[in-house]
């Protein structure tokens, strides 16, 4: 085997390795042990998960309480519900719309506020939240109709904003989220563990938190968002109705635990770099902003970096073409990196999503070396033509660089992971 091909076999070992030790089955199952009060002996156990992470979520539970003792919901997206619990007659699953909602995502809230209606006043409710929430449940106000939502889903995955400014958007078209669930639990005791996407693990924004009321649906929030005028138009005619707003005041805060986010998964790929001899730059900070310019200013830093394994995590934004190719961020950042590294030996770059999909694709990135770039244009294809088209999907398929890994239990924003070779350390 080549040093190249080494590499690229470390990378994609070590990418597997960081989602094992976020798996939304594993860390659930991690944290009911360390807190008895979901486990005991005789109790029912009350479960909602929602989001891209929700069956491995799930199966944490059953697994720590036993089959027969959980009664549950779970939401997560089409395709990825498990069949050994929808096997289960006391679990609850339903399929929905994903990263754009539809008419599956409104019967979802509705099933979501009529599951929570029906719960005894004394029941404790254990919430299981991941990314992808914000598309598969909603509750719209009044005034905001399923075409109204799905043309603002559609400009905001297009729109490159970062996460923060999506969120405040989606709240105020949305009567459930910015803690608007909240009123649904009433006086019954409840924990929300999370699998957390977004940076600084923010309760606010996790599935556009559904349980941390925050007030954040203001129209003041609005205020230096660059968005359509028909969009801050359907923003400024919701709002926070004022006697809700006072009736979530007086609920006592429901506490929110993360239980894996991206951190995590970078600490796992340095500590097992680490064990296997190799030296690790964890860098500061999180990716954010365009892809193509985070993926060039990588291959830029590169170009003067000492050997050994280099760590980024984050999530960077994609500003969509009206009719845009194939692939997402992940790609689009491989495939500007790509450019930059054109030629260099004993280098390799992958770029993937913790969830396993990446933009309309379900490849999870790309692994790129310092011969992507002309593999691809052999087959006839522009690397700049694809970066303008956020095509670079269909340039990666041509050279061979495309990672595929299915759906991974987990969702912890994505993961840059960079292995330099020593022996061609500068």
């Amino acid at each position: 085997m080549s040093n190249s091909q080494r590499g690229r076999k470390k990378l994609l070992e070590w990418y597997q390795y960081a989602l094992s030790v976020v798996d939304g089955r594993r860390c659930v199952r991690n944290w009911l042990a360390e807190d008895s009060k979901f486990i005991s002996p005789d109790d029912i156990v009350y479960c909602i998960a929602t989001g891209k992470a929700a069956c491995a979520m799930m199966q944490g539970v059953v697994d720590s309480t036993g089959p027969d003792r959980v009664n549950g919901l779970v939401i997560s997206c089409e395709g990825s519900l498990e069949s050994s619990l929808c096997s289960m007659d006391n679990i609850d699953c339903l399929e929905s719309s994903h990263p754009v909602p539809a008419q599956s995502s409104l019967d979802a809230g509705q099933t979501l506020l009529r599951w929570l209606g029906e719960l005894p006043a004394d029941a404790t409710v254990l919430f299981l939240l991941s990314g992808g929430t914000s598309s598969l449940v909603e509750v719209l106000p009044a005034g905001i109709s399923l075409d109204d939502l799905v043309r603002a889903n559609n400009w905001l995955l297009g729109s490159g904003l970062a996460i923060d400014q999506i969120n405040v958007i989606r709240r105020c078209l949305s009567a459930i989220k910015g803690g608007g669930l909240r009123q649904a639990i009433g006086q019954r005791e409840a924990t929300v563990l999370m699998i957390s996407d977004v940076p600084g693990d923010d309760p606010a924004i996790v599935g556009s938190g559904l349980l941390y009321a925050t007030g954040q649906r203001r129209p003041a929030d609005l205020e230096g968002l660059d968005i359509p005028d028909w969009l801050m138009g359907l923003c400024r005619q919701t709002g926070l109705d004022t006697a809700a707003s006072e009736d979530m005041g007086r609920l006592p805060a429901i506490p929110h635990h993360c239980i894996a986010g991206n951190a995590d998964a970078r600490q796992a790929i340095a500590e097992i770099a680490t064990r296997q001899g190799y030296r690790v730059h964890q860098v500061d900070g999180l990716l954010e902003g365009d892809a193509v310019k985070q993926g060039r200013d990588i291959a830029l830093y590169l170009s003067h970096a000492a050997a050994g394994v280099w760590i980024w995590g984050g999530e960077t934004t994609v500003q969509l073409p009206d009719q845009p190719g194939q692939g997402g961020r992940n790609q689009n950042l491989a495939l500007a990196a790509a450019m930059g590294l054109s030629g260099r030996q004993g280098i390799a770059l992958l770029a993937a999503g913790s969830d396993g999909v990446d933009g309309n694709t379900d490849d999870a990135g790309a692994l790129i070396d310092g011969w992507t770039l002309a593999s691809g244009e052999c087959d006839g294809y522009s690397a700049d033509e694809c970066l303008r088209k956020a095509d670079a999907g269909s340039f990666l398929h041509a050279s061979g660089d495309l990672i595929h890994v299915g759906p991974t239990g987990t969702n912890v924003m994505d993961l840059t992971i960079v292995l330099i070779d020593g022996e061609n350390d500068d």
